[in-house]
């Protein structure tokens, strides 16, 4: 019994260690504005240094994280001025193409909805009837035995 309570106690500094990194590391999240694919390594690379220092020191709190590697808007705002200026420029540019291209295809797409019902319109107004489906008939005539291409 006294081995379980050892092994409990012990996962539970682990546990908070955890949920502290968790907190400290979403909170450089939301404060790191720059493409997933440069923030993805900075945060691996952070919860990695977090846990090891929360291994070395396992009554730090909140506090004393941010005394160590800075408030995490601070955090966030030095990664951004050490990234290298020609990496930041082609993501940002990436991702500008990618905006500019849905744009195009957004516009393409109204283009198209506005001619399709500009194009109704005129075919209403110009042709009277076109819409109205009621003035059909039923062909009762008899199906044709012979076919006209073997004639």
């Amino acid at each position: 019994m006294n081995s379980s309570m050892n092994h409990s106690s012990a996962q539970a500094p682990g546990l908070q260690a955890q949920v502290l990194c968790r907190r400290y590391c979403g909170r450089v999240k939301r404060s790191l504005f720059c493409p997933a694919a440069l923030r993805r390594p900075v945060l691996s690379q952070l919860e990695e240094s977090v846990l090891l220092y929360l291994e070395e020191h396992p009554r730090a709190g909140m506090n004393e994280l941010c005394a160590h590697f800075g408030t995490p808007k601070a955090f966030a705002a030095n990664v951004l001025e050490n990234m290298e200026g020609e990496q930041l420029h082609r993501q940002l540019t990436r991702y500008r193409w990618r905006r500019v291209l849905a744009a195009m295809l957004v516009a393409l797409a109204l283009a198209y909805g506005v001619f399709y019902c500009a194009r109704l319109a005129i075919d209403y107004i110009c042709y009277p009837g076109y819409g109205n489906l009621s003035s059909i008939e039923e062909d009762t005539r008899p199906l044709p035995t012979t076919s006209p291409i073997g004639e």
